[in-house]
């Protein structure tokens, strides 16, 4: 989803009672209109000009006519979803008007229109009908301004559905567009959406270099509206890379704008995204507050169904946290649906993930299993396709630069039929001294990002409470391995599935923070059991994943009953002796049958619960 901003203003137009103005001249009228379509701020005076040309309108040409009608469109209010269904109701109006008129500048406009909004009440099939439809009418018209625009609404709707490269395409030409046309502050913004593409990728660092390039561009031009959805990306960036402090101070200042500006939707995204970071840092409490927006003037009705279905997802990882488990389950199930609808993987796989772990503590380990399977598929489907999107990404700019050095190869060569000698002995000093200074520039850009990545990396890594690997980090490492043995070059491979018996007591009884202390010396005494080729992550709660290369079935038993002992002899202080610490292991072998890794993961899952289910602090090995 994107920050509406980008698209959108605040009221909507109609003709003002301030008295017809004397139509602009040719000239400035062109001027008028590119102010007002690079113009972000959305200000009431921003909206007194656009009503202007809104009455003087049936004056000008069919293409003038139609950059009006997407000026008259795109500052329509979007702080309800009864907005929505009005500029919907509007976009179709005045399609029926021109019905039949042959008049393509306007349909074009106005189907741009339409597709917007249509995107925004969850339609999305048909607003890719119409974006599409508006790149063939604006290719046809040789509109080179308008089919900048489709690609960017296209690439934006993409991304937020997951296609990646598609969205990237989109984005690209758009801002080429954009650069050929002179349209600077146009293409910083596709810029912008670009560099929050390959958040969305988990490019984090070319994301983060491209957000700080235009992080100075925007300080400098103080373009204050876009600078303020700069910061929203970026500060949803750093709470992905565990950098949740820096997200919240970047957030704080986007709310504040938000807010001011009576921005309600995107005051409601920007919390949910802060209730995250607040969530990650354990101030669980501060986040389902923060998550909330009952201060705001708008009721739920109102509001887009996918802010909606996030702020169920937060409030069920918050009840899960505090041990209300069944609030959490009942949470998640009201936000599944629409995550599933508009193909939200990433949040998807969350709540089914969050939705197990409650559901294993109430001790409904069937209903838990389920969930846990479809968390796993929905998971190595995310890991998969972003995997995909980076490959193909590189392959497409490869593809591209190799192209763009053909181009100019002979361009450089038809210049050399034409020059003299002296000229051409010239011309190649220059190229040499640039490819020199470029080479130099390239290796500086080089070290710093992978300086920046080295950083980023080990963030990305690590389980924060715990200090070991967290769960993507395992969870890939699992996928190389089962790959390995899939492939003959790993002659054994077993998996562990560790998780405290009756942790939640320490919770309910002693409090979070004993059994976050809990948690950390488990996994350090799970560490100190291991052989050094092993790995161990936490996978989510008070479960923990352990790989064993090279372990066949019994010995992967017995490192189980060594950590089984371990955690047995394991004293917390602060943690009475009537509340021992054990654990319960399930241990599964990679054979032929299992096709994927998910089916391995879940017998040694299954071999877990039957040692709840007999009694607890037991290893059971999976057949």
């Amino acid at each position: 989803m994107g920050i509406l901003h980008f698209f959108i203003c605040l009221l909507l137009i109609t003709v003002p009672s301030i008295g017809r103005a004397d139509t602009l001249a040719p000239s400035a009228l062109l001027q008028e209109l590119q102010a007002l379509e690079e113009d972000f701020s959305y200000s009431e005076n921003y909206r007194q000009r656009v009503a202007q040309l809104v009455s003087q309108k049936e004056q000008h040409s069919s293409a003038i006519q139609s950059r009006i009608a997407q000026l008259q469109c795109d500052s329509w209010s979007a702080n309800h979803v009864s907005d929505y269904l009005q500029g919907l109701q509007f976009a179709e109006r005045e399609l029926g008007i021109i019905k039949g008129r042959k008049n393509l500048y306007s349909e074009a406009g106005l189907r741009l229109c339409r597709g917007w909004f249509r995107q925004r009440l969850g339609d999305i099939a048909k607003a890719k009908d119409d974006y599409d439809a508006t790149l063939s009418m604006a290719s046809q018209l040789g509109d080179l301004r308008l089919q900048a625009k489709a690609r960017s609404y296209l690439g934006t709707m993409l991304a937020s559905q997951g296609d990646m490269l598609e969205a990237l395409h989109n984005l690209k030409q758009a801002k080429a567009l954009y650069d050929g046309l002179g349209l600077t502050r146009m293409s910083l913004r596709q810029q912008t959406l670009i560099a929050n593409t390959y958040r969305r990728m988990g490019s984090y660092v070319q994301a983060e270099v491209l957000f700080d390039e235009l992080l100075q561009s925007y300080r400098d031009s103080g373009d204050e509206g876009v600078l303020n959805d700069l910061r929203v990306y970026q500060g949803i960036l750093y709470s992905k890379t565990g950098r949740d402090e820096k997200a919240i101070a970047l957030l704080t200042l986007a709310e504040s704008y938000f807010m001011a500006q009576q921005l309600w939707m995107e005051v409601s995204e920007v919390r949910l995204w802060w209730a995250n970071a607040l969530l990650a840092l354990g101030r669980v409490d501060e986040a389902f507050v923060k998550g909330d927006w009952l201060d705001l003037p708008q009721p739920d009705h109102e509001v887009e169904p996918i802010l909606l279905a996030m702020r169920n997802l937060l409030r069920g990882a918050v009840m899960e946290r505090k041990g209300r488990y069944q609030q959490a389950v009942d949470y998640i199930e009201l936000a599944i649906p629409t995550l599933t609808s508009e193909a939200h993987q990433e949040m998807l796989a969350k709540a089914y993930r969050i939705e197990s772990s409650a559901l294993k503590s109430l001790g409904r380990y069937q209903a838990s299993l389920q969930k846990l399977e479809r968390y796993i598929e929905t998971y190595q489907q995310v890991e998969l396709e972003l995997q995909g999107h980076r490959r193909l990404q590189m392959l497409l700019e490869q593809d591209l630069d190799q192209q763009k050095q053909e181009n100019e190869r002979l361009q450089v060569r038809r210049k050399m039929q034409q020059q003299e000698l002296a000229a051409l002995e010239a011309a190649r000093r220059w190229r040499m001294m640039a490819v020199v200074f470029g080479g130099g520039m390239l290796m500086l850009v080089l070290l710093y990002q992978l300086q920046r990545g080295r950083t980023l990396r080990q963030l990305t890594l690590t389980d924060e409470l715990t200090g070991i690997q967290n769960r993507r980090q395992v969870q890939l490492q699992a996928e190389a391995l089962f790959l390995r043995a899939k492939n003959g070059h790993l002659n054994h491979l077993s998996v562990l599935i560790v998780d405290i018996d009756h942790f939640k007591r320490v919770n309910d009884r002693l409090g979070h923070l004993m059994g976050d202390k809990v948690l950390t010396d488990v996994a350090r005494t799970i560490s100190a059991s291991l052989r050094g080729q092993d790995r161990v992550g936490r996978n989510g709660g008070e479960e923990f994943m352990v790989l064993l290369p090279g372990a066949p079935l019994a010995a992967a038993g017995e490192v189980a009953e060594r950590i089984r002992l371990q955690v047995a002899n394991l004293r917390v202080d602060g943690v009475p002796d009537t509340m021992p610490i054990r654990v319960s292991i399930g241990c599964a072998q990679y054979y032929l049958r299992d096709s994927e890794l998910s089916r391995l993961v879940h017998r040694a899952d299954m071999a877990m619960y039957r040692a709840k289910e007999k009694g607890r602090d037991r290893v059971e090995l999976a057949s």
